[in-house]
């Protein structure tokens, strides 16, 4: 029987030529002696047959609906395929002695039985292997689905019940009816409350102990969660289709002709590269920590417990591998990891960030290499200075200061002066895993390197492979490469940068300037006339298109943007041709992780920063509510989260920021000082700064430029204090000023190393709580009286200082300060005067505003 809606459901079915996988046996929905097919599992006719055991599961989902389970059998074809399984040791609780005596146990062979640097590469891996399994544990490979982290042996106790209940239930309404099956239905409804009750309490319980956790790790479990940075990651929709993952690995890894280039001859003695066991503990102590392993499973920490051990037995493999002139091959093969791009079909190679995971011991030698290759990048061989990227010293910052310099020097002095500087931001195809080794190896023999690293660059760059694998590892073959710098490699970055120098040295038209960082490209140009401009930046966009090509790279035309940065109302816009695509010219563009405006206001990128930011303030203040929770100094550090993505490029925007670019930044950052100082939602972003100790964001984004630019920061800080101050005690829009007559010197409530501040403190401090004034102000009472006296205004400075009620607590404290008198005025000279007169002005003010607020509580539930 088909209604209209069933029509609607079978002709788009027949449309997109889907099938239904429904056996139809058992109902999907129930309520009470209702039953329903409604829900329907679609497959296309690709993988129809492989669906199997469909079927309707009997146990409690606390819904109408029931869950459905099927398999989902695979077919894929096993070309090229390895039995690779994931292998490695867990060093979470790995001990340095432990591993350190099972070397020292482990037998190693005498470097004279070893014939080759390959051999004793691969011997050096079986030592620390063989060392590893007698006193590591090995990693377990876990394919289920991860327990939440609230589920606990009673809660599976009482969803069992349940279930039972709830068969219980249904097979005695078939029998008796729904008359004679109440009793059962009850029985179930009851177990499902609790369940539901047992549920809520645990997730409850477990969040109060993660943030109970915070102080004592800032960092740790309850910031990853909360930050979603303990998830695994998922699965890739579709990647075991039949060939889909082989297309996108052919597509990101390309085939090139093999190079046909002459091999260097052998050095005699290769004391060219020579390093020494000081030189290898030194680079291994720069491999950084918990950082996944390359195929042979060994982390870093491993190679540092193993060099420290002896870094003999290292430095004399890697110094055999630089007379060889070799880097053994056992080394040069890497794990791929796909990490999707957002919003691109995920059947596109280009959809995919590929990671190749290399094997730590490669990464060692590799950090030599580069340390002697840099040796020789200097003088005439240095790289050149329009390159940001991937140099020491240098980054997206000092590219954006000198696109800021250069569009300065173009719009300075007088307006009749003014020139037009026009900007094309590049996109190379598939860059790094297209870089033709041949050109490489040709750009390090230009530079007059050594022979011997000559040679070791060159292997390096030949017999490279990549293995990849589906998650169920049903799937998986290694896939030689025969061109490409690998990502997530040490000495890729170096060798990319040697072969895109040659760019950077490319003659361009007079009046236009590359801009590298990495293999983004910027080209500038500079002309008052407009359309002279266009044809600058045309000729220099064909310029560096013969260059990819004679390099075999290859531009995305269809990507590039371009923008004019100019003062001008009229005449801004340019339309530039590009291998075959109309660009034109837009009001802003996204470079380096800057939104750049034609004007350099910055108001779209303070949009962009603001939105980035308020998901980590909204995320984090999870872990910070107003009542319990972390200290002050752990709430700080969470907020600096928040604070470094609105801060990302301050020195290349703080001096032109608009106006309405630093409210919607203040905005954002309120919102992390009212979590630090737990206060009302109410307080205003001047009082709030002022209680957590956290300046306004217009102050440190020019502090983080002045140290930019050298100042020392400490000295730089003392000035943000000074300007700060001003600002404080000026009051210009009025608020705050409860706040300020309280906290009046900033210094002094800054520097304090003692005392938390709490939440019925600070709604002493910011006047914003449980005070007739405040409730009064915003409708929640009809009179601004005090309950407890009849005073009008009930404003702070009377319920702490003045109400009669608290008239006995206040003269105990004020004993125990050894004070005549209680006033606001001296507040907080005796609080931040020592750490017992602080407890005791805490206790006093959690006792009164704790009381209000059980009263005010009692009174809302009473008729008004």
């Amino acid at each position: 029987m088909e209604d209209k809606r069933g029509v609607i459901l079978a002709d788009m079915m027949s449309a997109l030529d889907l099938h239904a996988c429904n056996s139809g046996d058992s109902p999907t929905f129930v309520r009470g002696q209702s039953e329903s097919h409604i829900d329907v599992t679609l497959v296309s006719n690709t993988i129809r047959g492989r669906v199997a055991d469909w079927k309707v599961l009997d146990s409690e989902s606390l819904s109408l609906h029931k869950y459905i389970s099927f398999t989902l059998k695979s077919t894929l074809p096993r070309r090229l395929e390895i039995d690779r399984k994931p292998s490695g040791w867990s060093t979470r609780s790995l001990k340095p002695e432990l591993l350190t005596a099972s070397l020292a146990l482990t037998h190693l062979p005498p470097h004279d039985q070893l014939q080759s640097a390959e051999l004793e590469a691969s011997t050096l891996v079986t030592w620390i292997t063989q060392s590893a399994d007698k006193c590591l544990k090995k990693t377990r490979t876990f394919t289920g689905k991860q327990p939440v982290h609230w589920w606990s042996r009673e809660i599976g106790l009482i969803r069992g019940e349940c279930n039972k209940a709830r068969r219980i239930h249904q097979r005695t309404r078939k029998r008796l009816g729904e008359d004679g099956s109440r009793a059962s239905l009850e029985r179930w409804k009851e177990l499902r409350r609790s369940l539901a009750t047992a549920i809520k309490s645990a997730k409850e319980r477990c969040w109060s102990d993660l943030i109970a956790k915070v102080d004592s790790d800032v960092w740790g479990k309850p910031y990853k969660i909360i930050m979603r940075k303990l998830r695994r990651p998922r699965p890739i929709p579709g990647i075991e289709l039949p060939g889909r993952l082989g297309a996108i690995v052919n597509g990101l890894f390309p085939a090139t002709p093999p190079r046909g280039n002459v091999r260097i001859p052998p050095t005699s003695t290769g004391q060219d590269l020579f390093c020494s066991a000081a030189d290898v503990a030194s680079a291994a102590g720069s491999l950084p920590n918990n950082r996944a392993p390359g195929p042979d499973g060994i982390s870093n920490e491993m190679i540092k417990v193993a060099v420290n051990a002896s870094p003999e037995t290292f430095a004399h493999a890697y110094n055999r591998c630089f007379v060889e002139g070799c880097f053994p091959t056992i080394w040069k093969i890497g794990s791929l990891v796909l990490i999707p791009k957002p919003g691109k079909p995920l059947d596109n190679p280009a959809a995919y960030r590929p990671i190749c995971l290399l094997d730590g011991c490669g990464k060692l030698l590799e950090k030599l290499v580069v340390a002697k290759l840099r040796e020789h990048l200097v003088g005439e061989n240095e790289i050149s200075d329009n390159q940001y990227g991937f140099r020491r010293g240098r980054s997206t910052i000092d590219a954006l200061e000198r696109l800021k310099s250069h569009v300065r020097a173009a719009t300075s002095g007088h307006y009749i002066h003014h020139k037009l500087v026009g900007m094309l931001t590049l996109d190379v195809r598939n860059a790094f895993n297209s870089a033709p080794w041949e050109a490489i190896v040709e750009a390090a023999r230009s530079r007059s390197l050594p022979p011997g690293l000559l040679r070791i660059l060159e292997d390096y760059l030949s017999n490279r492979a990549v293995l990849a694998s589906t998650p169920s590892y049903r799937t998986s073959f290694a896939h030689n490469m025969s061109c490409g710098v690998p990502q997530g490699s040490v000495l890729g970055p170096d060798l990319w940068n040697l072969l895109y120098d040659g760019l950077l040295r490319t003659r361009m038209p007079e009046g236009v300037e590359l801009l590298a960082f990495a293999d983004d490209v910027a080209v500038l140009a500079t002309h008052k006339v407009h359309f002279v401009l266009e044809e600058k930046l045309e000729e220099a966009y064909r310029s560096i298109e013969r260059w990819m090509t004679e390099h075999g790279l290859q531009l995305a035309a269809e990507k590039t943007e371009a923008i004019v940065f100019t003062n001008k109302r009229v005449r801004n816009e340019i339309s530039v041709r590009c291998g075959g695509f109309t660009i034109e010219s837009k009001p802003s563009i996204k470079y380096l992780g800057v939104q750049v405006d034609k004007k350099l206001k910055f108001t779209k990128h303070a949009e962009l920063a603001a939105d980035r930011a308020a998901e980590a303030a909204k995320h984090l203040g999870y872990l910070m509510p107003n009542m319990g929770g972390p200290r002050e100094k752990s709430r700080r550090l969470l907020t600096s989260v928040t604070t470094s993505r609105i801060l990302y490029a301050a020195p290349f925007w703080s001096d032109t920021m608009s106006v309405k670019g630093w409210k919607k930044l203040a905005a954002i950052h309120r919102r992390s000082q009212l979590r630090v100082a737990c206060c009302y939602r109410t307080v205003s972003y001047e009082a709030a700064a002022a209680i957590s100790g956290i300046p306004p964001i217009i102050l440190l984004a020019k502090e983080r430029s002045e140290i930019y630019r050298g100042r020392d920061k400490a000295e730089a800080r003392r000035d943000l204090i000074a300007k700060w101050q001003v600002e404080w005690d000026n009051g210009a829009n009025g608020n705050g000023r409860w706040t300020h007559r309280l906290i009046g010197g900033l210094d002094k409530w800054l520097s304090r190393n003692y005392g938390q501040v709490t939440y019925h403190l600070t709604q002493v401090l910011s006047g914003h709580g449980c005070f007739g004034s405040y409730l009064h102000r915003f409708h929640l009472l009809d009179s601004d009286a005090c309950a407890q006296c009849g005073y009008s205004p009930d404003d702070p400075e009377h319920a702490i200082f003045q109400c009669d009620a608290w008239e006995n607590w206040r003269v105990q404290t004020c004993g125990e300060l050894e004070v005549e008198e209680l006033r606001a005025d001296n507040l907080i000279q005796l609080m931040t005067s020592t750490p017992e007169r602080w407890k005791l002005i805490v206790r006093l003010v959690s006792r009164i505003m704790v009381t209000r607020e059980i009263d005010e509580r009692r009174r809302q539930h009473q008729p008004r």
